[in-house]
């Protein structure tokens, strides 16, 4: 699980990635002044081909500070209108996978860098004698190369972008990693019991958002001597409002040491914060792909090949949470103490996912062949609980779906695919 340093550097990282070519364009612009104004500096070391005279340098340098502006205005243009064509196309959730891309903030942050560097430049070399030898004027040229090359760069990962099945697989394996690693924190056997009854500790939230993540390093320090449990009142993911009761803290013996002090230190192991992480939610992966399959079965969009893809990495994606019955954590946390946290089960992400779809699928017969051949796929992989859920809920979506259709083709195609799906689900 991420801490707090890393959340807070992976909100920033269009920042990071933009100030670090602002901040390496910097470090240049220095080591080039020590080297043209410095006196102890033996310029007989460095390649002659560095030197133009000052009054050259004066004419390079101007040219290229207005070159790198002008680049950079286009530039920004050009991503301003790459996230409106997400927003519409797709979903306003996707326009942060094109603009924290490193190269969209990289190539940003090299022209910018350049400006800087080209104008600073510029000014101490007017105080230079015209036929003074300095090198800030061919470092500009390296620079302005280097540019163009992250330009380049730029515009091959744009148009790359810009193909919605790049985007599809993007997420895809983002999300993918995700639940291969949520996977493996969840508990198989434990499980909490008879807490009704018990006293605990109410902790309430301090701020609204979304509880995305959980710092067990901080929880480890805090419950050092702690002998009970710490128990989520909240799914991570889910909504929390101010106030509201985020954690309930179950001990006997050491409730003497969970005192204002401690409460307030808790807060610190949970990460809350105004928009999700897909790095740490899987759902918010799932979400971003439902949300592309709804809108492209919109009458707006009617693009059917972009949503039967969807489905389909939807049913990839889902057939992993499909084999686990669990859908909760335990962690160690001090010596004897345990957190004990819980994320939505599989029949709600089956829910929030091809149900939807479901719903907004219409009497498109593309659309429900896919859905039937997902839905073999979730089947094939599910353990025995997920199977019975599965088969109980795809009889209800097949007999609807048989009622829409009066083409007999088409319900002799779905008919067969659903023998298939019940052959394997009473396995």
């Amino acid at each position: 699980m991420l801490n707090n340093a890393k959340i807070f550097l992976y909100n920033k990282r269009t920042w990071v990635y933009f100030l670090q070519y602002v901040l390496l364009s910097l470090v240049l612009l220095t080591a080039v002044l020590l080297v043209d104004t410095s006196d102890t500096i033996d310029h007989r070391y460095l390649p002659e081909a560095f030197f133009t005279s000052a009054e050259s340098a004066q004419s390079v340098l101007s040219s290229l500070s207005s070159a790198l502006l002008s680049i950079a205005t286009f530039t920004f243009t050009t991503i301003i209108s790459v996230l409106t064509f997400y927003s519409s196309s797709f979903t306003p959730r996707v326009v942060e996978n094109f603009a924290s891309k490193k190269i969209t903030m990289k190539v940003l942050g090299a022209f910018i860098g350049g400006f800087i560097y080209s104008i600073i430049a510029l000014n101490f070399t007017k105080t230079y004698n015209s036929e003074t030898p300095v090198i800030a004027g061919n470092i500009g040229v390296l620079y302005g190369l280097l540019c163009v090359l992250y330009l380049t760069i730029f515009f091959q990962e744009t148009i790359k972008s810009l193909q919605v099945t790049n985007l599809i697989t993007e997420i895809s394996d983002i999300t993918s990693k995700v639940i291969d690693e949520d996977l493996k924190d969840r508990d198989r056997e434990y499980n909490v019991k008879d807490l009704e009854n018990s006293q605990y500790i109410s902790v309430l939230s301090n701020k609204s958002g979304y509880l995305e993540a959980i710092n067990y390093t901080e929880a480890g320090d805090i419950f050092k001597n702690f002998s009970g449990l710490v128990y989520l009142s909240h799914k991570r993911g889910e909504f929390i409002v101010e106030s509201e009761e985020l954690a309930r803290i179950y001990t006997k013996k050491d409730s003497e040491l969970i005192n204002d002090k401690v409460i307030k230190e808790i807060y610190d192991i949970f990460h809350i914060q105004e928009n999700k992480i897909s790095i740490t939610d899987y759902r918010y992966g799932l979400d971003k792909l439902t949300e592309i399959t709804i809108t492209a079965l919109s009458s707006d969009v009617r693009d059917p090949s972009t949503a039967t893809h969807c489905i389909r990495k939807l049913s990839l994606l889902m057939s992993k949470l499909s084999k686990v019955d669990s859908n909760h954590y335990v962690k160690n946390i001090g010596d004897k103490g345990l957190i004990y946290y819980f994320t939505q089960s599989f029949e709600q992400d089956f829910y929030d996912t091809f149900v939807h779809i479901y719903n907004h699928a219409g009497e498109t017969s593309e659309i429900m062949n896919t859905l039937y051949d997902a839905f073999i796929i979730l089947v094939t992989s599910a353990s025995d609980k997920n199977k019975a859920f599965l088969a109980e809920v795809v009889q209800d979506m097949h007999e609807n779906i048989i009622d829409k259709f009066n083409l007999t083709c088409d319900r002799e195609n779905f008919e067969k695919k659903y023998q298939r799906f019940s052959a394997i689900a009473s396995r």
